[in-house]
């Protein structure tokens, strides 16, 4: 049986069914709103971080100028006032985070007001998005590394004590008067204005390892970048032995590889060495180098690849075959100056490209030579965390943590 609503009950509904559109109105224009103000807000958060990470990338640094200019600079580029949307009274600011008197930590703030729409029918008139980012760079003590290695001439040298080294070059570590200093200056008896040499077997203070397994073929891959060493981290040891074979010509091949878009270009990344005979003493060198794969590289082209990690080891794996347990003292970036090109490969430091122009007249610069490069970085090597290393010549890592 049908029953008719009363004038009174249709009267209710009406009232009931626009009660309704109004509260949906209502979750609609929040919704509306709140959508505008997360958008605002994620907007402002990617700018934070790139602003932070734009500084992070010049410090660590006594002056933070350069590091907030790079911050403005690329706020303006997009679209962002530093000076209108900065959180007040400091929009960006920097702290020494391991204490060595320079800034290596950045934290930017931005806020500003996002637009209002249906809220205002609330008398909401202004609604403040906000958001801030902090970048820190630090030394990296665990990496993957290139199948070559650096023993230096104080190993047992740690931090704290005092270290011996050849500040001038002159092959004296104990007379010149420099043998006194802290281990920040001289990490293990390192010299960073000299040239250092990579090649085969004992002799010298350099070697040729088996970083990513024996043979020539994972030889090549190593330095290719087919395949990559497993981690070298600071004061453990690792398991290691010397590279077997002779490897003039795959260490040539390989790297020809690795740079083969210099090659057409007649190799503007290399850096002309000039080391002392009898010691490698080369600052002039190594400054140009400092411009080359940082600053000033040559037109058209990325010198920063010439960056590449090698371990600084305690010892050297014995002669004769098999694999040893060494001390990894620490990671160091250096930067690749050449390598011989030519033939002969494996008469090391016998040709006019090999830094020599006869045996016994220069200084033997191996199969591959470069400098120490403190404070730059490498642009495509596998990094685990930042760390506290005392390690100067320790690769620097960028990464958000706030």
């Amino acid at each position: 049986m049908l029953t008719r609503l009363r004038r009174d009950d249709r009267g209710q509904i009406a009232w009931g069914f626009a009660f309704l559109i109004v509260v949906i109105f209502m979750f609609f224009a929040v919704a509306f709103d709140a959508g505008v103000w997360f958008f605002d807000h994620r907007t402002a958060q990617n700018q934070a971080e790139a602003a932070a990470l734009a500084a992070v990338q010049e410090l660590p640094a006594v002056d933070t100028t350069t590091a907030t200019d790079a911050a403005k600079t690329w706020l303006a580029r997009n679209g962002t006032d530093f000076a209108a949307d900065g959180c007040s009274p400091d929009w960006i600011e920097y702290s020494d985070v391991n204490s060595d008197g320079k800034y290596d930590q950045v934290k930017v703030c931005l806020r500003r007001s996002s637009s209002v729409v249906f809220a205002a029918l609330s008398s909401v008139t202004d609604v403040q998005v906000s958001a801030s980012a902090t970048a820190l760079t630090g030394p990296v003590s665990i990496a993957n590394v290139m199948p070559w290695a650096i023993i230096p001439p104080d190993p047992n040298c740690v931090e704290g004590q005092i270290c011996h080294y050849d500040q001038n070059g002159d092959g004296d570590y104990t007379d010149d008067g420099e043998c006194s200093a802290p281990f920040a200056q001289c990490p293990w008896g390192l010299n960073k204005d000299n040239l250092y040499r990579f090649k085969s077997g004992g002799g010298g203070n350099t070697g040729i390892i088996d970083a990513c397994g024996n043979g020539a073929v994972n030889y090549r891959d190593c330095i290719e970048g087919e395949t990559i060493s497993g981690f070298f981290e600071e004061g453990e040891d690792v398991v290691v032995g010397l590279q077997g074979g002779n490897l003039g010509q795959n260490t040539d091949n390989a790297l020809r590889a690795r740079y083969a878009a210099e090659a057409a270009a007649g190799w503007p990344c290399d850096v002309p060495a000039t080391p002392v005979i009898t010691t490698g003493y080369d600052p002039d060198g190594r400054a140009l180098a400092y411009q080359r794969f940082d600053t000033n590289p040559p037109a058209g082209f990325n010198c920063a690849d010439r960056l590449v990690l090698i371990p600084i080891l305690g010892s050297m794996p014995p002669q004769g075959g098999g694999s040893a347990s060494l001390e990894v003292l620490g990671v160091a970036t250096f930067g690749l100056a050449s390598w011989n090109r030519v033939s002969n490969k494996d008469a090391y430091g016998t040709t006019s490209q090999a830094c020599s122009t006869s045996v016994g007249s220069g200084f033997d610069c191996g199969m591959v030579w470069g400098y120490l490069m403190e404070g730059l970085r490498p642009p495509d090597f596998l990094l685990q965390r930042i760390s506290d290393s005392d390690n100067p010549f320790a690769p620097l890592l960028i990464a958000l943590v706030e």
